[in-house]
């Protein structure tokens, strides 16, 4: 009984370790990740994305797309990429949704050649201020204004313009006009409910009674002399 079960041991035994090998062997050698980086607001393609996995690395293509060779399959691919999270991607690939963290706007001269930027153009989001280009007419916003975000460019000297954001990129020309200027923002509302705090010496508030005096300390009355 003893060698029969030594017998089935031994013609089980090359089989445990093939599949073992064939385990072993999977996750050294890896697998292809292949995919494709998506703006998530846009759905369109994201080039130039950097893909890193230890010391290797790979870049998305025009259209988007990505190959990278004998990735082990418990680990991850980092995926950066200029205006977005960096977010991980896994071993085989597949889609991979970039959200977007910010945008990079170029205002240039309408018709300029060469190109010419316009200095402290504003980016406007309703009554907030967003970014002001600089001499070159280019700035960063951030964070992003939000998927289909419309914004608005104004400088002096120019005709304002309403534009939607789409992606992390956004060129915008501007024409000349004399009478162009960036429309005043509103002043803000005072908070009815604070009351001001008045400063040293300043009148005293309607309504309100100055606070008195502190009385000087008198001296005391001498004692009434006691009757003899």
């Amino acid at each position: 009984m003893e060698r029969y079960q030594r017998h089935r041991y031994a013609l089980v035994l090359p089989f445990i370790l093939l599949a073992l090998v064939m385990l072993v062997g999977g996750l050294a050698n890896g697998v292809t990740a292949a995919g494709r980086l998506i703006d998530d607001y846009t759905s369109d393609p994201v080039k130039d994305g950097e893909l890193t996995m230890g010391r290797r690395k790979a870049w998305s293509a025009e259209d988007g797309t990505f190959v990278m060779e004998s990735v082990p399959r418990t680990t991850s691919i980092r995926v950066d990429a200029g205006g977005y999270f960096r977010t991980h991607a896994p071993p085989e690939g597949g889609e991979v949704r970039l959200a977007p963290n910010s945008i990079t706007v170029q205002v240039n001269v309408e018709g300029a050649e060469p190109v010419i930027g316009v200095p402290a153009a504003q980016i406007r989001q309703e009554t907030r201020v967003l970014a002001t280009a600089n001499s070159t007419g280019g700035a960063n916003v951030a964070p992003h204004p939000g998927r289909n975000a419309k914004v608005t460019i104004c400088a002096k000297g120019y005709r304002t313009k309403e534009v939607t954001v789409s992606g992390v990129t956004l060129v915008v020309t501007l024409p000349r006009d004399e009478t162009g200027d960036c429309a005043p923002l509103p002043t803000p509302t005072p908070n009815p409910n604070v009351t001001p705090i008045p400063s040293p010496g300043a009148s005293p508030l309607p309504g309100v009674s100055p606070p008195s005096p502190a009385a000087s300390p008198g001296a005391s009355p001498s004692p009434s002399p006691s009757p003899r």
